[in-house]
């Protein structure tokens, strides 16, 4: 994730810091390698920091293995798979330092170079003879990437490219690798003439793209330039070399021309976040801050990771502006989070079926750290898909409650509100089966009391004879009766189960 650093305070000249730079950094194979070796950056990058540092990393990360470890668990959601990457390095320029970028380069071209051989039958025989020779010459770039800056597979790869480009001079992708020897091998560094390559091979990219590529080009152009955002591979490769540009820049200390080289990529292509990430790093390096954090408030609202990457630029971190920028984006986060998260914990019961949701995010936020706090609002916001039921009672009856299965994806909170309503529905049929039941069950019981109530007064307030009839006998037990078994009625009905029953198709 660090971005080279040149350290104006040092005796040691640029040159030197740039060959220790690439030197130190070990090849790395895997993902994990990638997490492991910007985890101890960043612990040593802390141990130098000024408190008002440390605090903000601490409030982008919070507790380093938590930091990382949710930086790991987003690689592995994306499925990022470093030796088979198949698009452009933007796609994990938040994790990656520059020279793994040049890795991932060269793996990318040498997955997947030609498209087919029905296509390249169809080039001539030279550009054939020139096809070869590039991929000879990234054949050797790879391996020299492996052995280090000191590897004479440089050489190889070198001799390769510069017979391809014998052939056919203006093919930006023979330009673009030979730059970038200049700027990797430790015999031909030169980082004037990887500038003037990049920008060459910039240049000619750009041909193809305004002309929408010739017939050789579009045959000959390495799928691994295909973006997952459907960007043009044209456009994205003149941008991809200005980058590289920028960056044979500020090895000279050209860091103006370094800020437009950068500038002009992000401009051309405003979604190729690595380029607006080392266009605010190279404003830093000119004490540009205002353009330095007006980039990268979109940067980072883009891309959250490349916090973590500003944290380990010393162009960057070492700017007040910039750190109070990454504090805002912790405190905003955070009154994000608690806000959605405790409007969801007051509105859910107790059991829900989204309880175990709001826990792991009850856990994220105990992080306390700008990730965290995103990762919970992820969740937050995010749709999931659930089951619940919906409940009725089905015509003509009274004696149950229906109950139908219902999936639905929402977001957290619609679905506590949903759940809510549901349960809610619930209860209110269940309240007008119980009154219907104890009005019918009283009912009855007013009914068969009062004929009870009937026969028993009348024996006992009359005498069989019609001169000797006890009306107010008769009335006060037929009223008794009535009342007395109208209430067992309604205690009755009150007390009745109320049953749910599944709706069967």
């Amino acid at each position: 994730m660090a971005a080279f650093y040149y350290n104006r305070s040092s005796k040691e000249n640029i040159h030197s810091q740039w060959l220790r730079y690439l030197q130190h950094q070990e090849y790395i194979k895997d993902i994990s390698g990638i997490i492991s070796e910007n985890k101890t950056e960043l612990q040593n990058t802390i141990k130098d920091a000024s408190k008002q540092q440390i605090d903000v990393f601490k409030s982008i990360c919070g507790n380093l293995d938590d930091g990382f470890s949710i930086l790991s668990a987003h690689l592995e959601d994306i499925h990022c798979d470093l030796m088979n990457i198949g698009s452009q390095i933007s796609e994990l320029a938040s994790m990656i330092d520059w020279k793994l970028s040049m890795l991932i380069e060269g793996q990318k071209l040498t997955n997947r170079f030609l498209k087919s051989i029905e296509q390249l039958l169809r080039i001539p025989d030279s550009q054939k003879q020139r096809l070869y020779h590039i991929e000879q010459g990234l054949k050797y770039f790879k391996n020299a990437l492996l052995e280090g800056i000191q590897s004479n597979f440089y050489n190889d790869a070198f001799q390769n490219l510069l017979l391809a480009k014998d052939i056919e001079k203006n093919d930006f992708i023979t330009l673009n690798i030979i730059g970038q020897i200049y700027l990797y091998s430790q015999k031909h560094m030169n980082f004037a003439k990887a500038e003037e390559y990049f920008l060459m091979s910039a240049r000619e990219a750009s041909a193809e793209y305004n002309f929408g590529g010739t017939t050789v080009s579009n045959n000959m152009t390495p799928a691994g330039y295909q973006s997952s955002k459907n960007f043009d591979p044209f456009l994205y490769a003149a941008t991809e070399a200005l980058l590289y540009a920028g960056r044979a820049c500020y090895l000279q200390e050209k860091f103006k021309s370094a800020q437009k080289c950068a500038g002009h990529a992000y401009s051309s292509l405003p979604d190729f976040l690595q380029a607006g990430f080392e266009y605010a790093k190279y404003s830093a390096a000119i004490l540009d801050d205002n353009e330095a954090v007006r980039v990268l408030w979109k940067v980072i609202k883009e891309d959250r990771f490349f916090s973590i990457s500003v944290t380990l630029d010393k162009d960057l971190n070492s700017r007040p502006p910039v750190l109070k920028l990454l504090n805002t984006f912790y405190e905003n986060a955070k009154s994000d989070a608690l806000y959605k998260y405790n409007l969801c914990k007051d509105s859910m019961r107790d059991d829900s079926i989204v309880l175990h949701i709001l826990q792991k995010i009850k856990k994220l936020i105990k992080h306390d750290s700008f990730l965290s706090y995103m990762s919970a609002i992820d969740i937050l916001d995010d749709i999931h898909t659930i089951t619940y039921f919906e409940y009725s009672i089905p015509d003509g009856t009274s004696e149950f409650i229906l109950s139908k299965e219902e999936i639905i994806s929402k977001s957290l909170i619609e679905i506590i509100q949903h759940e809510n309503n549901s349960l809610d529905n619930l209860e209110s049929l269940k309240s007008e089966l119980r009154k219907e039941f104890i009005l019918s069950r009283s009912q009855y019981g007013l009914g068969l009391g009062s004929s009870l109530g009937f026969i028993i007064g009348f024996f006992r307030g009359c005498s069989l004879s019609p001169i000797s009839m006890d009306w107010s006998t008769w009335l006060t037990t037929i009223l008794v009766f009535a009342i007395l078994f109208s209430i067992g009625g309604a205690y009755i009905g009150s007390a009745k189960q109320i049953t749910v029953r599944d709706k069967i198709f």
